[in-house]
């Protein structure tokens, strides 16, 4: 039955990858509506969310304000977690990429035209320039910014130490974090394997943290708080 998942969830993947990018470079280009393109990422994510045979139940939601930009950091510990934040989150956010993804035939147009910060993740400087760039465009179209602070996924359901790189963005934009955290994707598709398991998932939202208040040296005492809050959170509540 495994097989037969993985197998059917990759087809549609393909399928659904090629129809959304399409549609994204014909929006960018001629209508130039970035909230068709949102929804757009939306039907994209649902699609194969779906077909995974994932189900997904939220927490929280009283805890967002969908008329507020935020920098949303979530866990990371399934290659499907880009599509359940974008099926399930509901405000309008690009995804923080890496930048080899812009080599992608189509895709990487696609992820340009829609505003998705694709950053170079050797090079801390020119990461933050391009994310800065971007991020300018993103709040011109009320557009939230997600982001795996872990910058890697989790091999055994624990959080990996953050990066600084979504606080220091947080701070210099005075922009509220939104901390996200998904229980049960582990099982999707674990660490080192490209099997594909249906699965019940427990997404929360925790109660933004403001930042206005915070300047820019104390990124890492922000960065600590963060994790210790989302690390807790996901001992107590998703074991």
């Amino acid at each position: 039955m495994i097989y037969i998942r993985t197998l059917w969830v990759f087809a549609n993947l393909v399928i659904a990858t090629t129809i959304t990018a399409i549609s994204i470079v014909l929006i960018a280009l001629l209508l130039k509506k970035q909230t068709l393109i949102t929804a757009l990422l939306r039907f994209w994510g649902s699609w194969v969310i779906k077909v995974a045979g994932i189900k997904v139940k939220l927490h929280g939601l009283e805890n967002i304000d969908t008329d507020t930009q935020y920098v949303i950091l979530g866990n990371h510990e399934s290659s499907l977690d880009i599509f359940l934040t974008l099926s399930k989150i509901p405000l309008p956010f690009r995804i923080v990429a890496k930048a080899e993804l812009r080599k992608m035939p189509l895709v990487g147009i696609a992820m340009e035209r829609g505003l998705f910060p694709l950053i170079d993740r050797k090079n801390r400087s020119s990461a933050i320039k391009s994310l800065n760039g971007t991020f300018d465009k993103m709040k011109q179209n009320n557009l939230s910014v997600l982001v795996f602070p872990e910058g890697t996924r989790s091999g055994n359901g624990r959080l990996i130490p953050f990066k600084k790189g979504s606080f220091v963005l947080a701070i210099d934009n005075k922009l509220p974090i939104l901390p996200v955290v998904m229980c049960g994707a582990g099982r999707i598709n674990p660490p080192g394997t490209i099997w594909i398991k249906g699965s019940k998932i427990d997404m929360y939202f925790l109660p933004p943290v403001p930042v206005s208040e915070i300047e820019n040296a104390d990124h890492t005492a922000l960065r600590d708080q963060v994790f210790r809050t989302m690390d807790n959170f996901q001992r107590e509540q998703c074991c």
